[in-house]
């Protein structure tokens, strides 16, 4: 980046050197000159030297990329042209006017951002654009190259007059946004020095490690013994001594790992905010995209369309900084893990060891541990005698509960089915004493009860319509009751008229129900609805029915369902 062979222009200045930056460039080889100036703010223009002589390297005013050299960026150094200096000499002092206009054009863009509605209310003032740039419209779609093709930095902040609230409204907000990136920044600093550091001591213990095996004992297998001198108990001290040291070392490097485990899940909340931040600001370009599409505020837009590019481009850079950190966390995390895992094989491998070592040492302490565990033994022997004998009687006693159990349930069974029937009994005594005659409409026909057991037609044949008991009642095909509508059971003037339903189906379909005391048949015709049923004359009170389909009993979902005490369901209905 510095211009080595730039002369001092005089004795009382001194040379600054700036140092070089790494940017990204894009898939096709060119780079986005936006970049460029998201990490250098005064950068104006690229060049390279050849044979001595500058030569800037090719921009495309339309798309604002910059083209590498004829040979690829690698083949020479490039430098970068700082703006509002001499092209012979750049001094501190040109390079702060730089950084100043840059500033001063982000504050224009943030005052563009609140006159559009974006960054607060929006403001009745209207703004003209009564400068233009320098350039020429006519050479705006052309392709340039040297130093007049490059980009310029505009100050547009004249054309934001007037918004003095909103611009330090926004001026606070990206301060705090510029200092939590710093932030973020030096935490990420911190944390590679800790896990430096962390390094540092896994090094340290693997080569207390290969000290303490050098000393060995015992071969890798930990089968044979190796070497034992007077100083045993010594070396056993030692041991212990060290692997203590060691215990202590591994909880510290664990400690240090939660921390870091910590900041690392702050820098990916961090992260994501500067996701949703760089979002926001994609938001906000589309935005001022649709905002300035007329020719008068064309220079606006694209002022403001470039400014934003710069914005967006130090958005992103930070995003591939925390990103590339976050990585190398990740990475280092993964390395602590694993290497936190063989010391603490290696411990045990120590522990394995002392143990020996002190076996050895002392045989009578040996001796009296086995007699102990064996003593142990036995004891926990006789406790699971004792617990396995309570078990058998637990499993005894839940089997006996689950037999009274089954046996209480089919007594209350029982007592359910006998109840059901003593019920059905009283209200077909009671349905028997209140009538022994059903009448029809005079255009229709009566059905009476000639014996006990025995239904007449009384205004049609003398057959018996039906002649048994319930269950089994059978079809009876030829009574003609569907002509008949409405059956009045009891007084003509005591009840009212009921459609009894059911779905329909191709069969045909009986009713039968304790209105008749189960002892015969209604055939149901189909009515308007598509469904079908019969209409009857019910008194007052609780009437229960169920319908014969094809020889099967069936109940209707268009009414309640109750048991019937036979294993069944009936339906029942309320009339009131």
């Amino acid at each position: 980046m510095a211009d080595i062979a730039t002369k001092l222009p005089d004795a009382s200045w001194v040379r600054l050197e700036i140092e070089p930056v790494q940017v990204s460039h894009d898939g096709d080889e060119t780079l986005n000159f936006a970049t460029v100036q998201s990490v250098v703010p005064g950068a104006h223009g690229l060049y390279y030297r050849d044979d001595g002589e500058r030569k800037a390297l090719l921009f495309d005013n339309n798309t604002g990329k910059v083209y590498p050299p004829p040979n690829g960026w690698d083949s020479v150094p490039i430098f970068i042209h700082l703006a509002h200096g001499s092209r012979h000499g750049t001094h501190f002092a040109d390079y702060s006017k730089a950084n100043d206009a840059f500033e001063r054009n982000i504050s224009a863009v943030q005052k563009l951002f609140a006159a559009a509605g974006l960054g607060g209310a929006r403001s009745n003032k209207v703004y003209t654009t009564g400068k233009t740039r320098a350039r020429s419209t006519s050479k705006k779609n052309q392709p340039r190259s040297q130093f007049d093709a490059q980009p310029e930095n505009v100050n547009i902040s004249e054309e934001s007059e007037g918004r003095d609230s909103e611009k330090e409204k926004n001026d606070r907000q990206v301060e705090k946004l510029k200092n939590r990136n710093d932030e973020l920044k030096i935490r990420v600093k911190e944390y590679k020095s800790d896990l430096s550091a962390a390094q540092l001591k896994i090094k340290n213990l693997e080569k207390k490690l290969e000290t303490v095996k050098s000393t060995g004992y015992f071969d890798d297998n930990g089968d044979k013994f190796v070497r034992i001198d007077s100083e045993s108990d010594e070396k056993t001290q030692d041991h212990d001594e060290e692997i203590n040291n060691l215990h202590n070392v591994i909880e510290e490097l664990r400690n240090k790992l939660a921390a870091v485990e910590s900041k690392k899940k702050e820098i990916e909340i961090k992260f994501s905010e500067n996701q949703e931040y760089l979002k926001n600001a994609k938001d906000k370009v589309t935005y001022l995209e649709n905002q300035l599409n007329s020719d008068a505020h064309e220079e606006v837009k694209s002022t403001t369309v470039r400014a934003l590019e710069v914005k967006l481009g130090l958005a992103q850079n930070s995003i591939r900084q925390v990103e590339a950190d976050k990585q190398q966390l990740q990475e280092a995390n993964w390395y602590a893990n694993e290497r936190v895992g063989k010391l603490e094989q290696e411990n045990g491998y120590l522990k394995g060891i002392t143990e020996q070592l002190k076996a050895r040492a002392d045989s009578s302490h040996v001796e009296k541990l086995l007699k102990e565990s064996e003593k142990r033994v036995h004891e926990i022997n006789e406790e699971k005698s004792k617990l396995e004998w309570r078990l058998g009687e637990l499993s005894q006693w839940w089997n006996d509960a689950k037999w009274k159990v089954g046996e209480l349930e089919s007594s209350v069974a029982l007592q359910r089915n006998l109840l059901d029937t003593a019920n059905s009994k009283i209200q077909s005594l009671n349905d028997e004493t209140h009538s022994s005659t059903m009448t029809i409409p005079t255009d229709g026909f009566t059905i009476s009860q000639g014996n006990r057991g025995t239904w007449n037609l009384a205004n049609a044949s003398s057959q018996p319509c039906f002649t048994g008991a319930i269950p089994s009642i059978p079809l009876v095909s030829a009574l003609p009751f569907a002509g008949a509508n409405p059956f009045i059971f009891g007084g003509a003037n005591e009840g009212r008229n009921v459609t009894l339903t059911i779905a329909h189906t191709d069969h045909e379909v009986y009713l039968t129900g304790s209105f008749i005391n189960w002892k015969c048949t209604l055939k149901c015709e189909k009515l308007s609805s598509g469904k079908k049923g019969v209409t009857v004359n019910l008194t007052r009170g609780r009437h229960e029915f169920r319908f014969m389909i094809n020889g099967e009993w069936s109940t209707s979902s268009d009414y309640q369902q109750v048991p019937n005490g036979l294993g069944g369901q009936n339906n029942v209905i309320f009339v009131e």
